[in-house]
């Protein structure tokens, strides 16, 4: 029977640490489900119950401002300049592809 103080109550609850530790939210969180189930009073289980739910927000946050700081780097390494070419309506011109790939027709005074 697994009921308050049972070795499978912290099995559960050091196993949850362990996952913890390691950055396996998912897991923790369910063996420290379990290990509440068995003890539902169990003040460290519930404790730690807490810290996984404020480390899976603060890896939330984390991978969002990762995300939003990966997507502002990569469009400003893709912004166009004055010698790429310029999509106008989704084409372009031959002559801003021949300027950006250096050929000169000799129409351009470079």
């Amino acid at each position: 029977p697994a009921g308050p103080g049972s070795t499978l109550e912290k099995a559960h609850y050091l196993r949850a640490k362990a996952y913890l530790q390691l950055g396996h939210h998912r897991h923790a969180a369910a063996d420290v489900r379990k290990s509440i189930q068995c003890n539902p009073r169990n003040k460290e289980a519930n404790t730690l119950r807490q810290q996984i739910e404020h480390r899976k927000v603060q890896l939330k946050r984390t991978n969002k401002k990762l995300a939003n700081e990966m997507c502002s780097w990569i469009n400003s390494a893709t912004a166009t300049s004055d010698d790429s070419p310029k999509k106008t309506n989704g084409s372009v011109s031959k002559q801003q592809l021949d300027r950006a790939n250096g050929y000169n027709d000799g129409t351009n005074a470079d």
